[in-house]
């Protein structure tokens, strides 16, 4: 088992779980000379700053100590308590920990711990000139990485003003867009605006596409999509070319009656009597769609 000399005074066992170098909480009090169960205590009010699995390990009951024995090279440290529990700190936990210690010797062995216990000997640099060539090595490789995402996003903007460009592409001789459609068709909502979600259940019926959730180009012989700016925002518009415009209104002059309901008032109101129109609605898709009672007619 390998022993790690941190000064003239401290010698301590290296302890490794999962081939990952950890401290329990006695061996940091004792590294830092704090009182037994300091650490423990710092842990439990700032635990809200640390994450299971990344700044610490807890092992509970018979299954974290089977993983224990299983994975820890110091079994000597595991309390033999019929409550088992036990905490193993990484090294970021560790230095989490050292936040609450602010005496001269705890910054002292906190220096001496990541500068040999964790980082020198870890990556085994026996001397400056190697720690220095990995470091260099290593931003070597951020600077590679920096020049691929460099030519990505070069790539994604070529991308993007091509789409763009297709996107403003002169409307289509006729289109129109849904509202539009309805305004023709005199159909409105109870607001009294043109009724474009009974246009585009219309269109879902016929299979004909009129929502685009990704901003790309489309165009098929029913509809176009074009990026538009309105008012401050970029929108994907549709467009209901001419064979589209009349498959619905083919549709909707021979299919409204069957797919519209009525309701009336059950009882008298001081406005209306029983028997009066209360509402008109058209189910085509999942959502009931009310029209303006004056459409009746």
């Amino acid at each position: 088992m390998e022993n790690f000399v941190l000064n003239d005074k401290i010698v301590f066992t290296v302890r490794e779980y999962n081939n990952e170098r950890v401290l329990p909480f006695f061996a940091v009090d004792i590294l830092h000379g704090k009182e037994s169960g300091t650490t423990y205590r710092n842990f439990q009010r700032n635990k809200k700053h640390f994450l299971e699995g990344i700044d610490y390990y807890y092992f509970s009951g018979n299954k974290g100590k089977k993983l224990l024995e299983e994975r820890y090279n110091t079994l000597r440290d595991l309390p033999k308590s019929n409550n088992f529990k036990f905490h193993l700190l990484t090294f970021k936990g560790y230095l989490n920990i050292c936040k609450c210690f602010y005496d001269d010797l705890s910054w002292d062995i906190q220096k001496r711990l990541v500068d040999y216990f964790y980082y020198s000997v870890k990556n085994n640099f026996n001397t400056l000139y190697d720690g220095l060539r990995a470091l260099i090595d290593k931003l070597e490789q951020q600077d590679n990485k920096m020049s691929i995402l460099e030519i990505k996003q070069e790539e994604n903007n070529r991308l993007i003003e091509d789409i763009t460009c297709k996107m403003i592409t002169p409307i289509a001789e006729g289109a129109i867009t849904p509202m539009e459609l309805a305004q023709q068709l005199e159909i409105y909502s109870k607001t009294g605006n043109p009724h474009t979600a009974l246009i585009c259940d219309i269109c879902n019926f016929l299979n004909i596409k009129v929502k685009c959730k990704v901003i790309i180009p489309q165009e098929t012989e029913y509809t176009q999509f074009r990026l538009e700016t309105q008012g401050n925002v970029q929108v994907v518009q549709c467009y209901l070319k001419l064979p589209a415009q009349d498959l619905i209104k083919k549709w909707w002059n021979e299919h409204k009656e069957d797919y519209k309901t009525i309701e009336y008032y059950k009882v008298n109101t001081k406005t209306h009597m029983k028997g009066d129109v209360k509402d008109i609605y058209y189910l085509i898709g999942k959502s009931k769609r009310y029209i303006l009672l004056s459409q009746a007619a």
